[in-house]
């Protein structure tokens, strides 16, 4: 099988509502034949993995469910990364989704980069506003594939990636065995950890990802933060 361009990886608990759409905004028509989709399934009690399944069947040979038992965010990431055939990686929360109309652009960008990390624009959405906000950056450091050193003196202000924002070069965290652990905001760790093995940097004027922002009652929320500390 030939390497896709890009792996999105999303994991899934509880997630029958919203892991539809998410999906949909990806398999795209065009695009099929470069994108690997692998949906980790972590144990959910709902109907999620029938969701999953679904669309599995309908894209057979791009999108792959991974089943496995209960263990947390981090335990799906860490088992789609080393599954992972793509290029590079992107992760996907299973309520967030994709600009589709972004994503061809997206991947051909791909296709001719060969850096370590990648930085996009992307989209929040704040539901019970029913807002977007668009988020971009310096113009300055848009197309320039440089080192992380050089890029860190030449704009010493323009750090402001989070995970939505990311994408990595499969091969680099191979090489690094990388993990994060297996608790709560594994995030910061999957945004923290590859960077000191980070050699080369390009940022996109794309916007892929629309960043889900639902109630106080997710674990990104003030109140979801203060739950778990």
């Amino acid at each position: 099988m030939s390497t896709p361009v890009v792996t999105f990886i999303i994991p899934c608990y509880n997630v029958a509502s919203c892991v539809g759409h998410c999906l949909e905004s990806i398999l795209q028509p065009g695009i099929l034949n470069k994108i690997e989709v692998l949906a980790v399934n972590d144990g959910s009690q709902d109907e999620t993995l029938s969701v999953l399944k679904k669309h599995e069947q309908q894209h057979p040979d791009c999108l792959r469910v991974i089943d496995k038992t209960n263990g947390g965010w981090g335990t799906a990431i860490n088992k789609a990364v080393k599954e992972a055939r793509g290029k590079y990686i992107k992760e996907i929360d299973a309520d967030d989704w994709v600009d589709s109309g972004q994503l061809k652009k997206y991947i051909d960008q791909l296709e001719k980069l060969d850096c370590d990390y990648i930085a996009t624009e992307y989209t929040e959405y704040f539901k019970t506003e029913n807002r977007y906000e668009h988020h971009t950056y310096q113009k300055e450091i848009y197309c320039q594939a440089v080192s992380l050193s050089d890029f860190w003196e030449k704009y010493p202000t323009a750090w402001d990636f989070p995970i939505h924002a990311i994408t990595y070069r499969t091969q680099l965290l191979h090489d690094i065995d990388f993990v994060v652990g297996e608790r709560y905001y594994g995030d910061i760790e999957y945004n923290l950890y590859p960077l000191p093995y980070v050699k080369s940097i390009c940022v996109l004027p794309i916007n892929v990802t629309v960043y889900f922002r639902g109630s106080d009652e997710q674990s990104t929320s003030t109140k979801g933060y203060a739950k778990h500390y």
